[in-house]
């Protein structure tokens, strides 16, 4: 059996995202460690049978010192560990790991999971991080992309070589964990947003889009889920939303480790997205719910949102558009609701169950092994 390395910058996502993979990886008796910065789900992954090192990445950070001493780091733990196998994910981790799993020779695979904020914009740094992608793809086995755009991204700025470069359907969904749960029918139309708080993932024009429909519509609620990210310059101002909130124009719920249990209450889950998704897991979750869908016509949200089939689909960064478009689900009745959420449904059961994306890595691991 081998030893396989999980890595990515939270221990929150590998716990909430790759929680399948590992228990495919353990039940096969392989051992697996995870490396991520300490943010109390280690204990968690502990607990699943997993070994934790912890180290530190800033998400955010540019301190070429510091972020040096983060891929010295990888390489005195693989040095150590020497895992057969790594598997990274997020932007961070893909590099800095990658280029640390050198010191002991490891396949490599890595998960684009989106390009992120980075790669909105042209400039010095996308240039810099595409640099640091190509290093570190010399090092890697295969590079997986969560969709077509990103791939071919990458291909068309020689960034991976073609041979490596694969599609993989997002992070999938858990079809057991994330079921179908109508939402009541009591004429009220609810509306959700689940997502980190950066505006470029749409949040100023989510609230917005819920002002101008709250004048005319007294049917219609809307919230958020997710947490603040208060180290990213990028984050929406706190002060600007607890005052939306007091105002009753949203609803901000906070966190929560069980968005399944809130989603079930909510007519349509959305997200006006300009970030470079990869494919955002609170809509393949909702979709798997059997909820309508509203994104905006973005890359990794239009692989899952299927205009007038599950949900609809709004322009980048225009309030008005979006809130067309979140209309179109309250003029509709419920049923016709519950029957655009089971559209949804049954794309997730064909292109996005967890299990494909399982076999995947495993059909890799078996093949490098």
């Amino acid at each position: 059996m081998e030893k396989i390395v999980i890595s990515a910058n939270t221990s929150w996502y590998v716990f909430n995202f790759r929680k399948g993979t590992i228990s495919e990886l353990l039940k096969k008796g392989h051992e697996v460690i995870v490396i991520t910065p300490k943010d109390g789900y280690e204990n968690k992954l502990i607990s699943m049978g997993c070994r934790h090192i912890g180290i530190d990445i800033d998400r955010a950070g540019r301190n070429i010192f510091k972020e040096m001493k983060t891929i010295i780091k990888y390489g005195m733990i693989y040095f150590k560990e020497k895992p057969s196998i790594v598997l990274n994910f997020t932007p961070k981790a893909n590099i800095y790991s990658s280029i640390g799993a050198w010191a002991c020779k490891a396949k490599v695979i890595n998960n684009i999971s989106g390009l992120g904020a980075v790669f909105i914009k042209n400039n010095l740094l996308t240039k810099i991080v595409s640099l640091a992608y190509r290093v570190s793809n010399l090092a890697t086995n295969t590079i997986f992309f969560q969709n077509d755009e990103d791939l071919n991204f990458f291909l068309k700025h020689k960034i991976v070589p073609q041979h490596k470069a694969k599609n993989i359907p997002g992070s999938g969904v858990n079809l057991e964990e994330f079921f179908v749960k109508p939402s009541p029918d009591d004429n009220k139309v609810r509306f959700l947003l689940v997502a980190r708080l950066l505006k470029q993932k749409g949040v100023p024009e989510y609230i917005e889009a819920a002002t101008i429909l709250q004048k005319k519509y007294n049917n219609v609620e809307f919230a958020i889920l997710g947490p603040i990210d208060h180290n990213n310059p990028n984050s929406i101002d706190e002060k600007n939303l607890i005052e939306c909130n007091s105002r009753h124009i949203i609803n901000y719920l906070g966190t929560s480790d069980d968005v399944a249990s809130i989603v079930e209450h909510y007519d349509c889950v959305v997200l006006p997205s300009y970030y470079r998704e990869g494919v955002p897991r609170s809509l393949l979750e909702a979709a798997a719910m059997g909820k309508p869908l509203i994104a905006t016509d973005n890359v990794g949200c239009r692989d899952v949102v299927f205009d007038g089939v599950n949900g609809f689909l709004c322009e980048k960064k225009n309030p008005v558009s979006l809130a067309e478009a979140m209309e179109k689900v309250i003029n509709v009745n419920h049923q016709e609701r519950l029957s655009l959420g089971m559209e949804g449904r049954k794309i997730i059961e064909k292109i996005f169950d967890e299990r494909i994306v399982i076999n995947k890595y495993m059909q890799i691991i078996n093949g490098a092994s």
